[in-house]
C-alpha cells in the first residue's frame, strides 16, 4: 500500500513540476515593460539608489533649518536631585552659646538628612547676529541639497539613456545582420551549386561562405551585447538579477526632434554654483558678525525642600530662590581665531564667486556645442539613412540580376561588399546622433 502511495506521489510531483514548466512559473521572477525612454526615467526617480540616497540627504537639511530656526527660541533646563545625608557632620560651635563655659565647644549638627532640590532655568539670546546667519547657511544648504537631487537625477538619466538607445543601435545591428545573414546564405547556396558543377573557382566559394560566417557572428555578438545593456539597465534601476525589462519604444527617424526647437532648460551647475556663492558669502558675514557682543536675557527659580522623614513633604523646610538677569558677552580676545576666520571665510567667497562666474562660461559654451553637434550628426544620419538605401538598392538589384545570369557571382559579392562595409558607417552616424539626441533630450528637461 505504501508502495503505490509514493508512485502516486511521485506521478503528481512529476505532473507538478511538468505544469509549471509549461506555463513558464518562476517564484522569484518579475517583468517589467518600458514604452519609452520617459518611462524608464520616471521608474529611476522613485527606485535608483543615487536618486533615493539624494533625496533623503534634501529630507536632512530640511531638518536642518527647523532645527537652526529652534537655536533662537528660548532654551529652558530644568533639574532636581536628591541627597540622602546618612550622617551630618558635626560642627564646633561655643559651648557658652548653650551655656557651657566660656572657651569650651559643643559638637552640633547642623542640617536634616533628605534634602530635595527643583532648579528651572531659562536663557534667550536677545542679540545674536550669529543664529540669523545660521539660519540663511542651513536654507541654502537645503536648496543645495535640493539642486544636487537635479544633478543625480542628470547624470541617472544619461546612464540610463546611453544604455537605453544603445539597445535600440544593437538592434538595428541584428536587424542588419539579419539581412546580411539572409543574403549570404542565399548567395554562398548558389556559389556552392556553381562551384560544384566547375563554374566558379575555390576563392569564390570561400568569399561568400566568408561573408555568411561573419553576418552570424555579427548576429551572435548584436544578441549578447544586448544582454550586457539590460543588465546595465537593472543595475540603474535597482533590479533583481532574475528580473527581467522589456523595451517597446519602436525607433522611428520621422519623430526626432526638429533643429530649431533646441531650447534648454536651467542648468543645474550654473544654478548650484551661484547657491554656494551666496552660501560662502553669508558664511563670510556669519564670521564677522562673530566679533559682535551676543546679548542673553536669563531667569531662573530654585527650591529646596530639607526634612528629617524621607518624602516627608508636608513638615519640609521650603528654601526658595529666584532671579532674573541680563548677560553680555564680549569677544575681547581669542588669539586671532575669529579673524583668521573672517579671512579665511573672504578667500573661500571670492574663489566661489570665481568658480561661478566660469560655470556660466562654460555652460553656454557646452549648449551652443551640443546644438552644434546635434545638428551635424542629425544631417549627418539622414545623408547616412539615403545612402545606405541606395547600397541596398544596388545590392537587390545585383541579387536579381546574378539570379537571372546576367552578372557572374565575383560581381555580385562585391555589389554585397560594399553595401556591407557602408552599414558601419551607417552604424556609426546613428551612434553618434543618439548620442547627441539623449543629451539635447535631458538638457531641455526641468529636472
Amino acid at each position: 500500500m505504501e508502495k503505490n502511495v509514493r508512485h502516486i506521489l511521485r506521478a503528481w510531483s512529476v505532473f507538478f513540476i511538468f505544469f509549471l514548466f509549461v506555463c513558464g512559473w518562476h517564484p522569484a521572477r518579475a517583468q517589467k515593460v518600458f514604452g519609452t525612454l520617459e518611462d524608464i526615467w520616471k521608474y529611476a526617480d522613485s527606485h535608483n539608489i543615487q536618486i533615493i540616497s539624494a533625496m533623503a540627504n534634501k529630507d536632512m537639511a530640511e531638518r536642518g533649518v527647523s532645527q537652526a530656526y529652534g537655536n533662537i527660541l528660548p532654551l529652558i533646563n530644568s533639574s532636581g536631585n536628591y541627597i540622602d545625608n546618612i550622617k551630618i557632620q558635626p560642627t564646633l560651635v561655643p559651648a557658652e552659646i548653650f551655656g557651657g563655659q566660656p572657651g569650651t565647644f559643643k559638637e552640633v549638627k547642623f542640617g536634616q538628612r533628605y534634602l530635595y532640590n527643583c532648579i528651572v532655568s531659562m536663557q534667550m539670546n536677545v542679540i545674536n547676529a550669529q543664529d540669523w546667519f545660521n539660519i540663511r547657511s542651513s536654507k541654502y544648504s537645503s536648496e543645495i541639497a535640493s539642486l544636487n537631487i537635479s544633478k543625480t537625477k542628470r547624470e541617472t538619466y544619461e546612464q540610463i539613456a546611453s544604455s537605453y538607445y544603445s539597445y535600440i543601435l544593437l538592434r538595428e545591428i541584428a536587424r542588419l545582420s539579419q539581412e546580411n545573414f539572409n543574403t549570404s546564405d542565399s548567395t554562398f547556396r548558389i556559389a556552392k551549386n556553381k562551384f560544384d558543377e566547375g563554374v566558379v573557382n575555390e576563392i569564390v566559394l570561400n568569399t561568400s561562405a566568408i561573408n555568411l560566417q561573419k553576418a552570424g557572428k555579427a548576429m551572435e555578438e548584436a544578441a549578447q551585447n544586448e544582454i550586457i545593456v539590460l543588465n546595465n539597465l537593472k543595475i540603474l534601476l535597482n533590479f533583481k538579477p532574475t528580473d527581467s525589462i522589456v523595451l517597446k519604444e519602436d525607433f522611428s527617424h520621422g519623430t526626432r526632434l526638429a533643429a530649431d526647437s533646441l531650447s534648454f532648460a536651467r542648468d543645474p551647475d550654473v544654478v548650484l554654483s551661484n547657491l554656494q556663492m551666496a552660501q560662502a558669502r553669508n558664511s563670510l558675514r556669519s564670521a564677522k558678525a562673530a566679533l559682535a557682543p551676543v546679548l542673553s536675557a536669563v531667569y531662573q527659580v530654585t527650591d529646596q525642600f530639607s526634612t528629617n522623614d524621607a518624602f516627608d513633604f508636608v513638615n519640609a523646610t521650603s528654601l526658595p530662590q529666584q532671579y532674573w538677569g541680563v548677560r553680555i558677552n564680549f569677544p575681547l580676545f581669542t588669539g586671532g581665531t575669529r579673524l583668521n576666520q573672517v579671512r579665511k571665510m573672504k578667500i573661500d567667497f571670492e574663489n566661489k564667486q570665481r568658480i561661478y562666474e566660469s560655470t556660466v562660461t562654460q555652460s553656454d559654451l557646452a549648449n551652443r556645442n551640443i546644438r552644434i553637434e546635434y545638428n551635424k550628426t542629425r544631417e549627418s544620419f539622414r545623408k547616412a539613412v539615403e545612402i545606405l538605401a541606395l547600397y541596398r538598392s544596388n545590392d537587390e538589384h545585383a541579387s536579381k540580376r546574378f539570379r537571372e545570369g546576367l552578372i557572374s557571382l565575383d560581381e555580385r559579392l562585391k555589389v554585397y561588399s560594399d553595401y556591407n562595409l557602408y552599414q558601419n558607417d551607417y552604424i556609426q552616424s546613428l551612434s553618434d546622433y543618439l548620442i547627441q539626441y539623449y543629451r539635447v533630450q535631458i538638457r531641455q528637461k526641468e529636472l
